[in-house]
């Protein structure tokens, strides 16, 4: 309950500083929409941002995961999330194909807005780290990001790692439109 209310005044005091009405949480695990979903407090929408597990494995074992153990928190994950937002009405989910949002991050950006209930804004072509977040991952240090589809995963993984990766979540990642 301590976690919660904390919870709640940090997204509280982010929207008076931005004088904001929306609040987009970008967490990467589901245990925070959890709690998110268990507040009564606010009008909660979910955006699931999936990414093909081939392509999710590759740059887990970048980091040192196995590939194995990469595909099978990515299934674990999937089906807490759909589990966790099963009784959301279908109007207060979307999901969003991390492939989708790179080759056409304008169309995508205007599906987010749209179901976000904001006005739509046209994408930077290229964004300046500086200018946008303090936390994330190694590219915030970059003097520029951009947006690009990363598929390396078709060169770095061998028939036989795809094979193994897909046996474990294959199913799961052909439901969300990826095929072999």
């Amino acid at each position: 309950k301590r976690i919660d209310r904390v919870n709640e005044a940090f997204v509280r005091a982010v929207l008076e500083t931005a004088r904001a009405e929306v609040f987009f949480d970008a967490s990467k695990g589901p245990m925070r929409l959890v709690r998110l979903l268990a507040s009564s407090t606010f009008d909660l929408r979910v955006v699931t941002l999936v990414r093909d597990v081939r392509a999710y494995a590759t740059s887990a074992r970048r980091r040192g995961t196995s590939l194995r153990d990469a595909a099978e928190t990515w299934k674990k994950d999937q089906l807490t999330i759909r589990a966790v937002t099963s009784e959301l009405p279908h109007d207060r989910k979307l999901l969003v194909r991390y492939e989708d949002l790179c080759t056409n991050p304008s169309g995508t950006l205007v599906r987010l807005h749209d179901f976000c209930g904001v006005a739509p804004i046209v994408p930077p072509r290229q964004l300046f780290s500086h200018e946008q977040h303090v936390l994330g991952n190694n590219m915030r240090m970059a003097a520029s990001i951009e947006i690009r589809l990363d598929e390396r995963w078709r060169t770095e993984l061998k028939d036989s790692e795809q094979a193994e990766v897909l046996h474990i979540a294959g199913a799961l990642n052909r439901e969300f439109g990826y095929q072999r």
